[in-house]
């Protein structure tokens, strides 16, 4: 088994093209496995992804890294290194957005893999590329169909047919395109637009894929409604809430309690609901514990008549529990009077 990397982070919605650093230093030459793993806030782990690297050694401190000086393409069958379809290239140690063409007439109608690899100057190959594509085959005889319909979606793909549509005119090719998206639904965050076309047969296109983010107001604030006024322990309430925008697609709110001090150092949580726009929390207090602090208690007696005996008559009084301490006075003297 090799080596896992594990890195932890907070996150309150989605995750789009992530990125992070790790070190490799340790790791010998050749093929390793790297594994990525995410928790959410219950604590329930994701399933493993795994992504396979090579760790190349470029030399020493000082070596300059190779030219990439060629490259090569095959479709489907891979007829060994150096002996597929070259591809015209600018010598350099980087290629990005490099463009060719190929010739596709020779295949069938379907599915196919076309597969990409290089050669740098030290006459080492890169690992192959693969991507998979499809061929239409369209009969030059026959009358290309007009493009129909045009469709978008956002994130979830909700089947053929029944994305929200994009109004155009019905045309055999549709070129610079532009349409206003629905984003009243769309919370924080990022996220992907895919848009397809449908043609007069009755066939569905490829679809485009474009990533997008929105970003959050310069203030996130939250409004809480009209609560009840008096709530016995145990018993349940309503807080409505309303937000100035669209939270993320994983966010949960939740209604705390302070303590007797309104500090919410150790908040106790009364209730909470997974959403991102305006809503009604249900929240209840649990059976909840009070300690009566010491007090002193003062009572007054006045007009007492009692029979002349000649003895000081004196005050007795009982509580309840019976260990309350007491202190009596009369007239503000401890002496009990006589008359």
């Amino acid at each position: 088994m090799d080596r896992v990397l594990i890195f932890h982070f907070r996150h309150s919605g989605n995750l789009n093209d992530l990125n992070f650093t790790f070190d490799v230093t340790s790791l010998p030459t050749g093929f390793h496995n790297l594994f990525l793993r995410f928790k959410n806030v219950n604590g329930a782990w994701s399933s493993v992804h795994t992504r396979t690297l090579y760790k190349e050694n470029l030399g020493t401190v000082g070596s300059t890294i190779p030219n990439i000086t060629s490259g090569e393409y095959f479709i489907d069958a891979d007829p060994s290194y150096g002996k597929g379809t070259n591809i015209n290239i600018t010598q350099d140690i980087d290629l990005n957005n490099l463009a060719f063409i190929t010739d596709v007439t020779s295949l069938s109608t379907g599915f196919h893999n076309i597969a990409t690899r290089f050669k740098n100057a030290n006459g080492r190959w890169s690992q192959t590329n693969i991507r998979s594509f499809y061929k239409e085959a369209i009969s030059s005889a026959a009358p290309k169909p007009d493009i129909v319909k045009v469709e978008y979606y956002i994130d979830t793909d909700p089947g053929f047919g029944k994305g929200i549509n994009v109004g155009f005119t019905p045309t055999k090719d549709v070129t610079n395109l532009n349409f206003p998206v629905d984003m009243s639904v769309v919370s924080i965050g990022n996220h992907k637009l895919y848009l397809r076309a449908l043609d007069a047969l009755g066939k569905w296109s490829l679809i485009s894929i474009g990533i997008f983010s929105v970003e959050p107001p310069s203030a996130l604030y939250i409004t809480v409604g009209n609560l009840a006024q008096k709530v016995c322990a145990g018993g349940a309430f309503k807080i409505p809430f309303s937000v100035n925008t669209l939270y993320g697609s994983n966010n949960i709110f939740t209604a705390q309690l302070s303590d007797g001090n309104g500090s919410f150092t150790n908040p106790v949580n009364i209730g909470s609901i997974a959403g991102n726009h305006n809503d009604t929390l249900s929240a209840a207090f649990a059976d909840l514990s009070f300690t009566v602090l010491k007090a002193v208690a003062t009572m007054v007696f006045s007009n007492i008549n009692q029979v002349y005996s000649g003895a000081s008559k004196t005050v007795t009084i009982v509580t309840s529990p019976g260990s309350l301490p007491l202190v009596v006075t009369y007239n503000l003297s401890a002496a009990a009077p006589v008359n």
